[in-house]
């Protein structure tokens, strides 16, 4: 989208005009997110002796931009699921 196109959508006012005296414009706080991650429910647990087992894991890296990761994560795993697994 066109900047001038987005200034008339968001302010509703042509940019020549926003330069006149006394014009109301919008204005936008910047976005903050805060994710707070806590234990507070109760959990049974016991030990419990097993043997020995071998994990295996795998990563890649994604981007987010243009929705990238909505691409490249389900290949990721339909990749995963159809290649053998090492002995």
């Amino acid at each position: 989208m066109e900047a001038r196109t987005k200034i008339s959508k968001i302010h509703g006012i042509a940019p020549s005009e926003a330069r006149n005296p006394g014009v109301s414009l919008k204005a936008f706080p910047r976005i903050t997110f805060h994710l707070s991650l806590k234990g507070d429910k109760e959990m049974d647990y016991r030990i419990v002796e097993k043997e020995a087992f071998t994990v295996i894991g795998k990563s890649i890296q994604v981007t987010c931009e243009d929705g990238e990761h909505t691409r490249q994560i389900p290949n990721f795993w339909e990749k995963c699921q159809m290649a053998p697994l090492p002995s």
